[in-house]
């Protein structure tokens, strides 16, 4: 596991703290108790990111959460023709402009390359990916994989990278 540590303000540390509990001590957390910090920035082996304050406690949560999931050694992946950076948060395609992702598209690609050839159900996707409880009714995944077939396929309509198939989706093992 990587180290993460975390630079933040006082209140910020006591809400962390709350959230992750008992794990938190292997957590590294600086603070600042002069109030006067103005964002919080978190590392993470590769990555890092910094949130400007007034920030929304979640997204450090989902930061540090996807980190901890994603702590891959193989931050470079290949699609296909395709480069996705995994601690840069980048899909390239050859002779095309370079691609920011959510933290959200990188675990969609990343879970379905892990699988590759396969076809990845719809409730396993959700499971995995944002934790949701069997059964559950949202369109957050279609959601997602339409935006990001919105940056990554030139056409799509018809999509090369995420291929939708009778049960949910895949990336083909030829790609």
């Amino acid at each position: 596991m990587s180290h993460l540590n975390i630079t933040c303000d006082a209140l910020t540390k006591t809400a962390l703290m709350h959230y992750f509990g008992k794990s938190m001590p292997e957590k590294q957390i600086t603070y600042d108790d002069s109030q006067n910090i103005s964002e919080t920035i978190i590392e993470y082996g590769s990555r890092s990111k910094t949130f400007a304050h007034p920030m929304r406690l979640g997204a450090i949560i989902d930061f540090i959460t996807f980190a901890e999931k994603n702590d891959r050694k193989d931050v470079i992946i290949q699609i296909g023709n395709a480069t996705l950076n995994v601690a840069h948060a980048t899909f390239s395609i050859p002779n095309e402009t370079l691609i920011t992702l959510t933290e959200k598209e990188i675990a969609i690609l990343c879970y379905l390359k892990d699988h590759q050839g396969q076809s990845v159900e719809r409730e396993e996707l959700l499971s995995n990916i944002w934790e949701y409880a069997k059964g559950v009714e949202t369109h957050t995944l279609e959601t997602h994989i339409y935006r990001l077939r919105q940056k990554i396929e030139k056409n799509p309509s018809e999509p090369l990278y995420i291929i939708t198939t009778d049960f949910g989706y895949m990336i083909e093992k030829s790609v």
